[in-house]
C-alpha cells in the first residue's frame, strides 16, 4: 500500500508540475496535523496549505479537529482553503485578491500583517486592517462620554490615530478600519469579511503544542471552523513586547501645582528635545479650572521651545484622570513627582503615583521628593 500510494502521488505531481514549478512527492505516516507540522517546519515553508469544506455550522465545544490540531502544532503560517476560486483568479492575474487583517495593535497581531504585507506584494492585492473594540471599554480607557452602541466621533479619531502611529508604514491605500461589537472578536470579523466580501483574512494565531486546549476562547480557534473565507493563520509563540522609542518626543506631566509636585515639570524640561510636544495637567473641580491653567502655564518658560498644551480634566479621582489622558493624547511616557507621606497616610492610603503605576499603559517616570523621608510615626515627622 506504501509503494502504490507513493505512485499516486508522484503521477499527480508529474501532473501538476509545469515551467519554474517545482513539485515533489513524500509519503509519511504519523498523526496527521504532527506529521503536516514537522514536514513544514523541516522545509521551511512559507506556508502550509489545507484544503478544507464549507465551514461549520457551529463551533465544537469538547473535540478539537485535525485542522485545528495542525494549526496549533504549526510553527509555519497555514493557509486554510475555503474560496479556492478567488485565490486562482488572483494567481492567475483576472481579480483583485482582498485582504482582510485583524489587528488588535499588539505584537503577536503585527506578525499577522507582516505576513500579509509581504503577500500583498506579490500581486494585485487591496489591504484593509481591521480592529475590533468595545465602546464602552474605549470611551472609558480614554475618558470621553460616548453611547453604549457606538463610538463618539472624537473616540473614533483617537483609535484611528492610534492605528496609525503604533503599527507603522504601511503599503499605499492600506485600509483602516474600525468595528465596534458587543460579543466575540471572531464574529465581528466573520461580519466584516462578509461586508468587504474579503477572499482573505489574516489573524495571529497562539501556537500550543501540548496542550489539548479544547475549553480556550481563542478568536483564531472559532475562525478554523467557521470562517466563510480564505483563512491563515500565522502562529505566533513568544513575541517581544514593544520597544522603547527612539527618544520622547511626547510627553504627559501631572502635578498637583504644590512646589513638591511641580518638580516633575522642571524633570520634564531636561527630557523633551527643541520642539517636542509637552501636555500639562491638573485634575480640577468645577471652579478652578481656569485658574488652573494660568498656574500650568506659568511653569514653563517662554524659552524652552517646546510646543505646550494644558490640560484640566475635571475628576475626583486623580490617578484615572491621568491614565486616562496618557491615552488619549498617545504620549511616549508620563511624569510626576512622588510626595512624601508619613504617619498613617503612608500605611493606610495608596498614594497617586502607586495608582497611575498600577494602571498605566504607557512607562511612568517618577521623580522623587528632595529628600527621603525619616522616621515617622503617627503623623509626627522627626527633623535631623
Amino acid at each position: 500500500r506504501g509503494q502504490q500510494g507513493l505512485d499516486m502521488l508522484e503521477a499527480e505531481a508529474a501532473a501538476l508540475a509545469g515551467p519554474g514549478l517545482e513539485i515533489g512527492a513524500e509519503l509519511r505516516s504519523g498523526p496527521l496535523p504532527r506529521v503536516l507540522a514537522r514536514t513544514a517546519e523541516e522545509l521551511q515553508a512559507s506556508c502550509l496549505v489545507l484544503n478544507a469544506d464549507e465551514p461549520a455550522a457551529t463551533e465544537p465545544f469538547w473535540r478539537t479537529s485535525k485542522l485545528e490540531r495542525t494549526v496549533r502544532r504549526s510553527t509555519r503560517p497555514v493557509l486554510i482553503m475555503r474560496k479556492k476560486e478567488s485565490l486562482l483568479s488572483w494567481a492567475t492575474g483576472r481579480e483583485r485578491l482582498r485582504i482582510l487583517v485583524a489587528t488588535d495593535l499588539t505584537p503577536a497581531s503585527v506578525k499577522a500583517l507582516d505576513w500579509a504585507v509581504g503577500w500583498h506584494s506579490r500581486g494585485d492585492c487591496s489591504l484593509t486592517l481591521v480592529r475590533v473594540v468595545h465602546p464602552p471599554d474605549e470611551h472609558s480607557r480614554l475618558g470621553i462620554p460616548g453611547p453604549s452602541d457606538s463610538l463618539s466621533p472624537e473616540a473614533g479619531v483617537i483609535l484611528l490615530r492610534e492605528m496609525r502611529e503604533k503599527i507603522g508604514p504601511l503599503p499605499e491605500k492600506t485600509a483602516l478600519r474600525i468595528v465596534t461589537g458587543s460579543g466575540r472578536v471572531a464574529d465581528a470579523l466573520m461580519d466584516t469579511v462578509a461586508l468587504e466580501n474579503a477572499d482573505l483574512l489574516v489573524v495571529a494565531a497562539r501556537r500550543i503544542a501540548n496542550l489539548r486546549g479544547g475549553l480556550e476562547d481563542s478568536v483564531s480557534r472559532r475562525l478554523v471552523h467557521l470562517a466563510p473565507t480564505n483563512l491563515v493563520c500565522v502562529p505566533v509563540d513568544k513575541v517581544p513586547g514593544p520597544s522603547a522609542p527612539a527618544r520622547l518626543s511626547r510627553l504627559l506631566v501631572a502635578t498637583d501645582l504644590t512646589p513638591e509636585g511641580n518638580r516633575a515639570v522642571d524633570y520634564a524640561l531636561t527630557l523633551l528635545p527643541n520642539g517636542g510636544i509637552l501636555h500639562l495637567l491638573h485634575a480640577t473641580d468645577a471652579g478652578s479650572a481656569s485658574e488652573a491653567c494660568r498656574r500650568l502655564a506659568e511653569l514653563v518658560p517662554s524659552e524652552a521651545g517646546l510646543q505646550v498644551h494644558l490640560e484640566t480634566p475635571l475628576s475626583s479621582d486623580p490617578a484615572q484622570a491621568i491614565c486616562q489622558a496618557a491615552e488619549r493624547l498617545g504620549v511616549d511616557a508620563l511624569c510626576l513627582a512622588m510626595h512624601q507621606r508619613y504617619g498613617l497616610a503612608r500605611v493606610l492610603g495608596e498614594s497617586i503615583s502607586t495608582q497611575v503605576l498600577q494602571q498605566a499603559t504607557v512607562p511612568v517616570l517618577l521623580v522623587p521628593p528632595a529628600s527621603p523621608p525619616g522616621p515617622a510615626w503617627l503623623g509626627l515627622h522627626r527633623q535631623g
